[in-house]
């Protein structure tokens, strides 16, 4: 008799299996709480208010959010990226961008958009409402050092150190201008992500979405450890979603000792055709803009239930200790 098993169902297997052996008796006890025991699912704002996002639509969707969509399990609300920028207003990047920081660095909430963070209180507040409605409260962060913060030179939190030393000024995004990278063998490198987390974490953000992180993927691997590191010391459980796509596939187990969700693709649009690109679980695929009808929009939905009925295909990663 031949025997034949595909990609997901061998995937599956090998989740079960290493289940059942996490599961039992000796080890049960010294297990780690896993961050992601499931796939985190929730709402993200950049579909809907691309880099716009302000305090007043936020606590509106996060309402809704709420009210329609926490009893199928979806609570982890995400504000999207810039919210430190005053000006931003589209889907596109100042050229010269201007963040909010504090004195060492560390993106604030600009207070023209996010009111309550006014006089140092960041996103306490608003996460503080976020949590009363029974959600999680995440936000987005760009791999690496403000431009801003090292033309500045600032110093880097609780060290002898300042922006200079730490920002490698080649490793730049392509598309976001906003940081530079940090080069994680100068001294001072691992303090300056200890304290933008250990700030986040004091507004008790719930995730991360880290971005320009898994592309290219070795070059910021350093980066990405620096991330899990500082999270790890915060004593906090924040979940890391790395960002963009799609993550290496050779890969994969080092995302999946340093993050808990990865990209398996670049963004998509479906263009007036059903998109042919997803994957399950933990592995976090890609967002797809919908129309309010037509044809497009029965794709659109196709799409989102290959997603919603997809099998995990990894197994849960990185534990909060």
């Amino acid at each position: 008799m031949t025997l034949s098993l595909d990609r997901r169902t061998l995937l599956t297997g090998t989740l079960a299996a290493t289940a059942i052996g996490a599961a039992g008796p000796a080890r049960a006890k010294d297990a780690p709480r896993l961050l992601a025991p499931t796939p985190p699912m929730g709402w993200n704002s950049w579909n809907s208010f691309a880099t716009t996002i302000t305090e007043a639509q936020a606590i509106e969707t996060a309402t809704i959010m709420a009210e329609k969509l926490l009893p199928s399990g979806y609570d982890i609300f995400t504000v999207d990226i810039q919210w430190y920028e005053p000006g931003a207003s589209s889907y596109t990047y100042a050229t010269k961008p201007k963040p909010v920081m504090d004195d060492y660095g560390r993106l604030l909430p600009a207070p023209n958009r996010f009111p309550s963070s006014a006089g140092g209180k960041g996103f306490r507040p608003l996460a503080d409402r976020v949590h009363a409605l029974g959600l999680r409260f995440g936000i987005h962060l760009m791999r690496g050092i403000p431009r801003l913060a090292v033309e500045r030179n600032l110093p880097v939190f609780g060290t002898k150190y300042r922006a200079r030393d730490i920002a490698d000024t080649a490793s730049i995004c392509a598309w976001n201008p906003d940081m530079y990278g940090v080069d994680m063998r100068k001294s001072g490198a691992q303090a300056y992500y200890d304290s933008v987390f250990a700030l986040y974490a004091s507004w008790g953000v719930d995730l991360v979405k880290m971005d320009d992180m898994s592309r290219p993927y070795d070059a910021h691997a350093p980066e990405i450890e620096g991330a899990h590191a500082a999270i790890v010391a915060t004593g906090r459980p924040i979940i890391l979603s790395l960002s963009p796509g799609e993550t290496p596939v050779a890969r994969a187990d080092h995302v999946r000792r340093f993050a808990q969700m990865w990209r398996i693709s670049d963004d998509f649009g479906t263009n007036g055709r059903c998109s042919k690109r997803s994957s399950p679980g933990w592995r976090t695929g890609t967002r797809t803009a919908c129309p309010a009808a037509g044809p497009t929009r029965t794709c659109c939905r196709s799409d989102a239930l290959r997603w919603a009925r997809a099998i995990p295909s990894s197994r849960p990663t990185n534990s909060a200790r």
